[in-house]
Order: structure tokens, then C-alpha cells, then sequence
């Protein structure tokens, strides 16, 4: 059995967080030290240091060279985050570290929490910071989805203290969703194409698909199906988005299924340029928390659920779609899942 992990966007979308131009797991080697080189009759540069022999280095009076902001490199162990509600510490620590961001999407849960009654049935302080940590995640800056995954992937939390333990708590809150959810990404890219029937990858992070089947991201040319287990459901608490998404919690693990082509229509139609789902997908079902997969090959439960898939599939190429027009979204649904599995290797290395 292959255990690797998941998801870098492969769509036009928020910046994602700077990777390293090292490898995973890879040494960085230190450069040579211009003192310690041989130059004869040259002028130190500035930032360096002229050393008289045998005499300690004597400060020079330059301008200070600020260097470019770097990402760490990665620690070759992806974070664990723990499947339980966030504490009142860690949601104190959330609600300063967001600031003004966090009153912009109180008002979101609020308006959530006056609308489904299914919300209230909990509205203590803490809760509304959990719902606030996933609304973050669902929007747009450094409490979004690409920054927080990518944290994930070498091993920190984020960029706001707390986050990441009230959005496990917060999703865990949301409904389950038991029904296909859609992710989609390029063939040539993706390690989802690349995954033989029976192989399980792992997601550090926290996955987001769509759980509207007629849509599809621009430049997209692979689909892939999901059925999930642990996939909350977000509509009740995002109202009146263009695509309602679902969200699997940190640590998900798919085991792939099937790679299904569509043939190619014979009959020459006209193209009236609407959107046209990807010829290739990869169907995936989610394991159960737990669950722990005795073979590579596919069992009854799997059967089952690609037998779900498949006419999931069938459905999506006969129906009409339509694109997918928030860069935000279409980033989160065709994250690729090449650096998870990398960062998995390294921390089976270490």
C-alpha cells in the first residue's frame, strides 16, 4: 500500500505560499565565505567584512542589506493536526491574531446562525470563532485556503495564531455531506492521474471541493470524484455562493478506484463554446477515520462506491456546465496533490 499525502493549485488564483527551490528533505549547502577565499588587492563588498591578519573584523560603516523574505525550508514532516474541539485559549489567540478580519466575518456567521436554526443550537463565543476560522479559510488572504495548506505541508500552523485548531473544530461543527463532491486539476500535473487502482494518498491539509457536480474550473482537463466521509458541507454557513463547496478535515485519506476516458464523440456537433467537462477522471472514495485498507486491491465497499461514481460520471458529461469565475474557488478545487505526496516521502525518510 502507497500512503502519500495531497494538495499546490495548478488554476490562476491567490499567490500561494513561496516553496523553497530545494528539494523536500534536501541539505542546504552553505556558501563559500568571501573572507575565507584567496583575493588579493580587491575591495570587500558591501555587507562583508575587510579582516586585517590576525586581527579581529572591524565593522564598516555601509548600508544595511535587508535580504529578500524566505519561506523555511520544509521540515519534511507535515503538521498533525488533532480532531477535537479548539480551546478557549486557542480561540482568544485566533480572535487577535485576525483582528479587523475576524468583526468582517462575524457578520457572515451571524447572518448563518439567524438563518438556520441548526446553528444555534450552540452560540457560544467559541463556536462563532470556529465558524469565523472557516469563513477565513473560505476567503481571501493569509487565513485562505492555499496559505494554510501550504503551512500545513512543512509542518507550521499559519500565519494566524489558533487558526488552524478552531478551523478543525469549526468544520467538524458543519453538517456531513454524503454525496460525490467534484475536484478537478490538469493531467500532465496531477498526481491524482498519476495513481494506480488501490493507491491511498493523504491530505495535511484541509481538501475543498465542489459539491456542485455542472461546474469546472478554467483550463481544467481532469476531473476528479470523491465520495466522501468526513466532507462538511459549508452552504449553510457561506449563503449564497456561486459554488457551494465541502471541506474534508486535516489528515484525509483517498484511495483511488478507477481512471475512466471518455470516447470521443463521432458525430461531428457544433461547438457553441459552453464549458465541456474534462474526457479523463479519476475516481476516489474517502476512508473511513480508522479505517485501515488490508489490500491495494479494491474491495466490496469500493465496488460499491465506484459503481456510485461512474453514474455520478455519466450524469456530469450529459448535462450542461457552467465555469467556474472566482479564481479563489477554482484555485481550491484543483489543488494537486504532487507536493503532498513528496513531503510524504521525506517524512517516511526522516
Amino acid at each position: 500500500m502507497t500512503t502519500s499525502a495531497a494538495p499546490v493549485s495548478t488554476v490562476s488564483g491567490p499567490p500561494e505560499p513561496v516553496r523553497s527551490p530545494e528539494p523536500v528533505g534536501a541539505v542546504r549547502e552553505e556558501p563559500v565565505r568571501r573572507d575565507a577565499m584567496p583575493v588579493e588587492n580587491s575591495r570587500p563588498p558591501v555587507g562583508d567584512v575587510a579582516r586585517a591578519p590576525e586581527e579581529q573584523a572591524v565593522p564598516r560603516e555601509v548600508p544595511e542589506v535587508v535580504p529578500e523574505p524566505r519561506v523555511p525550508a520544509p521540515a519534511g514532516k507535515a503538521l498533525v493536526v488533532p480532531g477535537r474541539n479548539s480551546t478557549a485559549g486557542e480561540q482568544a489567540r485566533f480572535v487577535s491574531a485576525a483582528g479587523e478580519y475576524f468583526s468582517e466575518a462575524l457578520a457572515t456567521v451571524n447572518a448563518a446562525m439567524a438563518t438556520w436554526p441548526s446553528m444555534r443550537v450552540d452560540d457560544s463565543p467559541g463556536v462563532k470563532a470556529d465558524y469565523v476560522a472557516v469563513c477565513l479559510f473560505l476567503g481571501r488572504g493569509e487565513g485562505s485556503a492555499l496559505p494554510i495548506n501550504g503551512a500545513l505541508r512543512v509542518g507550521q500552523a499559519g500565519a494566524l495564531d489558533g487558526q488552524v485548531p478552531c478551523l478543525m473544530s469549526g468544520i467538524r461543527r458543519l453538517p456531513t455531506h454524503r454525496r460525490a463532491v467534484l475536484r478537478q486539476g490538469r493531467v500532465n500535473e496531477s498526481l491524482e492521474h498519476q495513481s494506480t487502482p488501490g493507491t491511498v494518498l493523504t491530505e495535511p491539509g484541509f481538501l475543498a471541493g465542489s459539491v456542485d457536480l455542472d461546474v469546472t474550473a478554467p483550463g481544467a482537463d481532469l476531473d476528479v470524484l470523491i465520495w466522501p466521509s468526513s466532507a462538511r458541507r459549508t452552504s449553510e454557513l457561506m449563503i449564497g455562493r456561486s459554488v457551494d463547496e465541502a471541506v474534508f478535515v486535516a489528515g484525509a485519506r483517498f484511495k483511488a478506484l478507477a481512471v475512466r476516458t471518455a470516447e470521443e464523440d463521432d458525430e461531428e456537433t457544433e461547438d457553441d463554446g459552453s464549458p465541456q467537462a474534462p474526457r479523463i477522471a479519476v475516481l476516489y472514495r474517502e476512508l473511513a477515520p480508522g479505517e485501515t485498507p488490508t489490500t491495494t486491491e479494491l474491495d466490496e465497499r469500493d465496488l460499491a462506491v465506484l459503481a456510485k461514481l461512474d453514474s455520478v460520471l455519466a450524469r456530469r458529461h450529459q448535462g450542461q456546465l457552467r465555469l467556474v469565475e472566482d479564481p479563489e474557488v477554482a484555485a481550491r478545487l484543483t489543488t494537486s496533490m504532487v507536493v503532498w505526496q513528496q513531503e510524504a516521502a521525506a517524512a517516511v525518510a526522516s
